[in-house]
């Protein structure tokens, strides 16, 4: 009910900046070569997203065999990190049309680098955070001894993949301002392949862990290259 209820107050807002912004829809003319253009860009933009629902579902799989308790933790611990970064993907959107409209100027560079530099330590103050208060807050939530080891493990590998999945948003995002949406859907491809080939190997020996330890590892080899490929596009467009 909670969910519907946001939805339908968004719809809201939405409609009432629509009409504010194009205030006369039906007028506009239609263009075949507009139409084309924003459909491939469409496609390869989902692309992206599409392999990142994979990614994030693909692990449920994988431990379903285990048992209800690794499956549960996976769940638990994985939804944690995903929430936090979830929040930074809504700052990317929000920074979508600047980037649009202006990516090539270096006051939109100088933002990005910003906020990237504030969410890199927003990452490093949430693993202290943790690190402090994370075992005693998941003893808290799920009381369950058991549920609760096994969360903690999860997540003490996890941390780190959040850490640097949350630069990864504004990083895609200045891509597809600069309408580059292929490269990101690309390096979304390549981690999930990584991550998904180096869980199954895991799998076996390290059960639950498995699917942390290989979320790393696609990450820490895809988001330093994401990173400089966004910046050398950025300085090539930059005027």
């Amino acid at each position: 009910i909670a969910l519907i209820l946001s939805y339908l107050f968004t719809i809201l807002f939405l409609a009432y900046f629509s009409l504010k912004f194009f205030p006369h829809p039906r007028e506009g003319k239609p263009s075949l070569s507009v139409a084309k253009s924003l459909i491939s860009f469409g496609l390869r933009n989902q692309a992206g997203k599409l392999v990142g629902q994979a990614q994030a579902q693909y692990g449920k799989y994988l431990l379903a065999a285990l048992s209800p308790l690794v499956l549960s933790a996976y769940v638990i611990a994985g939804g944690l990190v995903q929430k936090l970064v979830g929040g930074v993907v809504q700052v990317a959107t929000a920074f979508y049309p600047a980037s649009a409209r202006s990516g090539y100027k270096r006051s939109t560079r100088r933002t990005y680098y910003r906020i990237q530099s504030g969410l890199f330590i927003l990452g490093v103050v949430s693993i202290g955070l943790y690190q402090v208060f994370g075992l005693s807050f998941l003893a808290w939530w799920l009381g369950e001894s058991q549920l609760v080891a096994s969360a903690h493990s999860f997540l003490l590998v996890y941390r780190y993949y959040g850490l640097l999945l949350l630069l990864a948003p504004m990083a895609s995002t200045m891509l597809d301002g600069l309408g580059h949406p292929g490269i990101t859907s690309l390096f979304a491809t390549v981690a999930f392949f990584i991550e998904l080939s180096v869980a199954i190997v895991l799998l076996p020996q390290y059960g639950l862990l498995a699917p942390a330890y290989a979320a790393l590892v696609a990450i820490v080899l895809t988001t330093p290259a994401l990173l400089y490929v966004t910046e050398k596009m950025m300085i090539k467009s930059t005027i």
